[in-house]
């Protein structure tokens, strides 16, 4: 049938050509009053109820759902001559054919850890909503081509996905995709989760790197292929023409290819963080190609002020830079340091002729308190732009009140005047992260995730946080005090929101409240 002789079934649309075929035939049309290009998804005249049935759930679900990384349904129009909905389309095309074009029928490593983490977004939606998609392949996602030369994935035909409100669903076991297929969906159809998606990714992972999937199903050869899928492991996964392919991406494939269900990898931020991983292993090892990377430092922190300075934003910190390259260290960062010491110690030795006037009393446990706070920053040595140092101040404050209600208090309070609520801003021994500063950065490093839209526009700088540590280790009062934007911000929050508990400071043998700071430095290296 030619395209001219669909418009008396789709009012409103002009047909331009096919799309393609798999359970439906899928148009591209033209709405005819707004000019918007779309892609009309329809059945034949003969569709069976079964077949309509699974069509419907499709369009409802997509309906329902409004996510970057889902193809979006427009119309639905179950009740005509020929049923068909209107979806959003995508002209970049599926997977697969990004995959025919591509040398090797594969991508690079970088590319697919991009399909990953976009994926686990959809995933993450759909499963929150007691959907399971049942038919991950590369015909089911969708891309188009970004400005930046980005490319950007989605997920579409939910034609048999399964809702848990309805356990009885056999349909889409004829449908499916023997070679994505899950080793649940041959032996346990009604056991099928969350986790058959994650198999399947599993697939459309090994195949994009490698060009080949797993298990390929010969012709005649069922029974064979079966009994593979269930209990053979994935034969070694290995790149065209021995390309490098980092440790814990080979690890997270096979995670995700795990036979036992209840064992595979199938939750979406654990998938996000292994695949942040990987991109992290990856960049480092290409040294002569510049990628974007979420590589992480921070800097040894230091007690801050209850008043927090405040900031200039110089040409040279402005993230807006357009350099691919991070500006050099100033050649007067020695003095810079020389100045910092000479306030150090004019402001200690200040503190302590004002207390000697005052009641002749020295600060309990200053002298083991003054080498901690005067230790040199590691950040006098990198390649980071200079910028103030939050914890150096000119001045010390007298005692206010936080916005807890909590005293803030100096190290020279003693044990009659402090309680259980004061908030220090320095004390005799600090805060600590479990195991300490390795430790802390260890920990950085595995849960960081660098914001696209950073990456996207270049974006690396310093981030000053500062919060309180509670006498039981616990973390509150989180502030930036002088941020990057572009999510930025909000990562290094959500950083500190999920550290585990610190060892508290102590002053005078006893565990008390301490103001916190952090500077942490984001920054995309080669």
């Amino acid at each position: 049938m030619s395209t001219s002789s669909y418009n008396q079934y789709f009012p409103g649309y002009e047909i331009l050509g096919e799309l393609g075929r798999s359970n439906a035939r899928v148009l591209k049309a033209r709405n005819q009053i707004t000019g918007e290009l779309v892609a009309i998804k329809h059945f034949s005249l003969q569709t069976d109820a079964v077949t309509l049935q699974r069509f419907q759930r499709e369009s409802e679900i997509m309906t329902s759902i409004g996510h970057p990384n889902i193809v979006k349904v427009k119309e639905v129009h179950l009740d005509a001559t020929m049923p068909y909905i209107v979806m959003e389309l995508i002209e970049g095309g599926d997977l697969r054919k990004l995959l025919k074009t591509s040398e090797h029928n594969h991508l690079d490593v970088a590319t697919t850890v991009r399909l990953g983490l976009q994926m686990a977004e959809a995933f993450r939606v759909i499963h929150e909503k007691g959907i399971i998609h049942r038919d991950i392949k590369p015909e089911n996602i969708m891309y188009r081509e970004l400005p930046s030369g980005e490319l950007h994935f989605l997920l579409t035909d939910f034609g048999i996905a399964k809702l848990r409100e309805h356990p009885v669903t056999v349909t889409g076991q004829s449908v499916m995709t023997y070679e994505y297929a899950s080793p649940e969906q041959f032996d346990n159809l009604q056991g099928v989760e969350a986790a058959t998606d994650y198999y399947s990714l599993g697939v459309v992972l090994y195949e994009c790197l490698s060009g080949k999937v797993p298990f390929e199903l010969v012709e005649g050869g069922m029974r064979t292929f079966v009994n593979r899928v269930v209990e053979m492991p994935p034969p070694p996964l290995i790149l065209p023409n021995e390309r490098l392919l980092p440790e814990s991406m080979r690890a997270l494939v096979l995670s995700l290819l795990e036979k036992d269900a209840a064992k595979r990898l199938h939750d979406a931020d654990d998938l996000i963080v292994e695949l942040n991983q990987a991109n992290i292993e990856q960049l480092r090892a290409r040294k002569q190609k510049r990628q974007p990377t979420a590589t992480f430092s921070t800097e040894p922190a230091l007690p801050v002020s209850p008043t927090p300075p405040t900031y200039v934003d110089l040409t040279e910190n402005n993230p807006y830079r357009t350099s691919d390259e991070p500006p050099k260290a100033k050649n007067d960062t020695w003095k810079i340091g020389l100045l910092i010491l000479a306030i150090l110690f004019a402001v200690y030795f200040g503190v302590q002729y004002y207390q000697n006037r005052a009641g002749g009393k020295t600060v309990a446990g200053s002298e083991s308190n003054l080498p901690e706070t005067l230790a040199p920053s590691d950040s006098a040595v990198t390649d980071e732009p200079e910028s103030e140092d939050i914890g150096v101040n000119d001045t010390v404050s007298e005692p206010t009140v936080a916005e807890s209600d909590s005293t803030t208090t100096t190290a020279s309070t003693t044990d009659s005047v402090f309680s259980d609520n004061q908030i220090f801003t320095t004390a005799e021994r600090l805060p600590e992260f479990p195991g300490g500063q390795e430790a802390l950065y260890e920990w950085l490093s595995k849960n960081i995730r660098y914001p696209e839209e950073a990456m996207r526009a270049n974006v690396s700088g310093r981030v000053s946080t500062s919060f309180v540590v509670n006498i039981d280790g616990s973390i509150q009062d989180i502030e930036i005090l002088k941020g990057l934007g572009f999510g930025i911000d909000q990562e290094a929050i959500r950083l500190i929101e999920a550290m585990p508990r610190w060892k508290p400071g102590t002053q005078s043998g006893r565990s008390v409240r301490v103001r916190y700071n952090l500077p942490m430095n984001f920054r995309l290296e080669e």
